[in-house]
């Protein structure tokens, strides 16, 4: 996904549920428009782990595709809904206390004026650091590869998780193991 497509999402978002907040690698894209390479495969990667539809689709038809998919796999049942809404539920308690007061405003030509609300970077990367996946620890290590995080800022994020302190201090050395590997 590049900017412009983040945009175009925001403004259909917009008509359908109001300001949205952008969570998840794509979130990147709106403190840095134009993310290395590197940066922006992996976010493709993460949208379409199964590779690109056939042919390139305008966002939404790419979001709809993509929901058709998951559909026609089983993935979707009855309680789908309320999964995806624990799951959401999940993912904003394993952000750091305050993170919505950091949020990155996105407004642009392609958002006609309605606005998005992407994770700023170092609270994307501390939540990535408590799910702890593989995929997670890389785009990590990524992040800090591409210069896009500062140390003492990700270490002051991971002390603002609502999480006991020894898991704190496991995270803190998934930081620093990931910083010394890469």
């Amino acid at each position: 996904m590049t900017r412009a497509e983040l945009e175009e999402f925001i403004l259909f978002a917009n008509l359908d549920i109001g300001d949205p907040i952008i969570f998840g690698t794509v979130a990147v894209l709106g403190q840095f428009p134009n993310p290395p390479p590197e940066i922006a495969r992996f976010i493709e990667n993460e949208l379409f782990p199964d590779g690109p539809p056939p042919i390139q689709l305008p966002t939404l038809e790419r979001l709809a595709w993509d929901a058709e998919l998951r559909e026609m796999s089983g993935a979707v049942d009855d309680d789908t809904d309320k999964r995806e809404i624990e799951a959401e539920k999940e993912r904003i308690m394993n952000l750091p206390v305050g993170w919505d007061e950091r949020l990155i405003t996105v407004r642009g030509e392609g958002t006609c004026g309605a606005t998005g609300w992407c994770l700023e970077v170092h609270d994307l990367a501390a939540s990535k650091l408590v799910a702890g996946g593989e995929n997670d620890l890389h785009f990590v290590s990524l992040l800090a590869r591409e210069n896009m995080i500062a140390v003492e800022t990700l270490l002051e994020r991971i002390d603002l998780l609502l999480l006991p302190e020894d898991r704190q201090a496991s995270i803190r050395q998934r930081w620093q193991t990931l910083l010394h590997s890469g």
